[in-house]
C-alpha cells in the first residue's frame, strides 16, 4: 500500500496564493500560529468547510469532517488528518503532537499527515505531500516507550535536563531498532510548568 502522495501544481499553486493573500495573518514563535493559516487554507482548497477551533485537538480534521472533500484518497484515513506547515529542510523528522495521545491513535485506526513544504517564508509554498500513518510491528517498541515517557517528564521530581537525557538514551534504541518514529523533548528551559516530548516520525521511511 503506497503511503505518501504528492499533489500537484495546480493545488500547490493555489496553497501558494492562499498564504501568500494571507500572510499578514501569520503569527511566529512557540506555536508557530501560521500553521492556523495553512488549515484555514486546506479546508477552503479541499471543500472541507470547517477548521477545528480546539488548539489541543487530537488532529485538525476529523475523519467525519473529511469524508465528503476533495481530499485524495489517501487522506481519508483512520482518525483523520493533521495538518502541518513546515520549512523544507526540516521536512527529514516532523513532530507529530504529544507522544503518548499519538501513539493511541497510531496503535488504533491510524491517521494522515499533509504538510505544505516552504521556502525561506510560509508563502513561497513548492511541494504539497500526504502521508498515510499506522504504527506496524516495526513501530512497537516506539510506541511502547511513546506512552511511556508521559509519567516521567509529567513527575516533578525529574527534572528538564533529565527528561532530556532520558529521551536521548530512547532514541539511540529506537535509532538501533531502525525505529520509523523518534522522541522530541520540547520542554521549556526557563518554565519548569511548560514540559511536553512529542513522537517524530522520519519520512524517508514513509516515501514509498
Amino acid at each position: 500500500m503506497k503511503l505518501v502522495y504528492t499533489a500537484p501544481q495546480a493545488e500547490v499553486d493555489q496553497a501558494r496564493n492562499y498564504m501568500f493573500s494571507h500572510r499578514k495573518e501569520f503569527c511566529y514563535g512557540y506555536n508557530n500560529e501560521h500553521g492556523k493559516v495553512t488549515e484555514n487554507g486546506q479546508s477552503e482548497i479541499n471543500d472541507i468547510g470547517w477548521t477545528n477551533p480546539f488548539p489541543r485537538a487530537r488532529l485538525d480534521f476529523p475523519i467525519e469532517k473529511i469524508r465528503q472533500s476533495t481530499l485524495p484518497k489517501i487522506a481519508k484515513f483512520g482518525h483523520g488528518m493533521d495538518q502541518k506547515s513546515i520549512k523544507d529542510k526540516t521536512i527529514g523528522s516532523i513532530k507529530l503532537g504529544d507522544s503518548a495521545t499519538n501513539a493511541e491513535m497510531l496503535e488504533g485506526k491510524g491517521f494522515s499527515l499533509c504538510a505544505w513544504l516552504w521556502e525561506d517564508s510560509p508563502e513561497n509554498v513548492h511541494t504539497i505531500k500526504y502521508w498515510r500513518l499506522k504504527a506496524t510491528d516495526q513501530d512497537a517498541l516506539a510506541m511502547k516507550y511513546a506512552k511511556e515517557i508521559r509519567p516521567f517528564f509529567k513527575d516533578r521530581n525529574n527534572s528538564v535536563h533529565q527528561i532530556r537525557d532520558r529521551i536521548k538514551e530512547i532514541n539511540v534504541i529506537l535509532r538501533n531498532a531502525n525505529s520509523r518514529f523518534t522522541l522530541t523533548d520540547c520542554s521549556s528551559s526557563t518554565n519548569d510548568s511548560k514540559r511536553a516530548v512529542q513522537i517524530s516520525l522520519k519520512t524517508r521511511k514513509f516515501d514509498w
